[in-house]
């Protein structure tokens, strides 16, 4: 089964990228994740970036859904080895994604990262900031 879910992974990635796309948004495996399976969680964002080719791989980790700070850390930590150029709170469909707090755990994580490796990663906040008036919490 993991194979298929890296075939069909790395198909939803080559189409755009072979028609010009510089950047690829995919959302985490979640339910591979959240029962502990992180290898077919890293293993499908490492696919994905493997057929992204020079595209920036954006990798969307629905935050609302992982139920708490030490799994959105995780989570983060698992996207940006498994090579995310960018990681982003959630697509903006589901409740509550983007609060300070996630956004806070998630630049720390992007910060360690960048310490241990050399490597920066971007972030993207969705799903809650609706004004510029907002923006200024985060």
């Amino acid at each position: 089964m993991m194979v298929e879910v890296v075939v069909e992974a790395v198909t939803g990635v080559v189409e755009p990228v072979t028609a010009g796309a510089d950047e690829i948004d995919m959302v985490l495996n979640r339910s591979a994740f959240l029962s502990g399976d992180f290898a077919t969680a890293f293993d499908d964002i490492v696919a994905s970036k493997e057929a992204s080719g020079s595209a920036h791989l954006k990798v969307i980790l629905e935050t609302g859904e992982l139920g708490t700070y030490d799994q959105v850390r995780r989570a983060s930590m698992l996207a940006m080895a498994a090579g995310a150029d960018v990681i982003k709170t959630s697509t903006g469909k589901i409740g509550s994604a983007a609060t300070p707090p996630v956004a806070l755990c998630m630049a720390e994580a992007i910060r360690d990262f960048q310490e241990q490796t050399g490597r920066v990663v971007g972030l993207k906040l969705a799903g809650g900031i609706r004004t510029a008036k907002q923006s200024w919490q985060y």
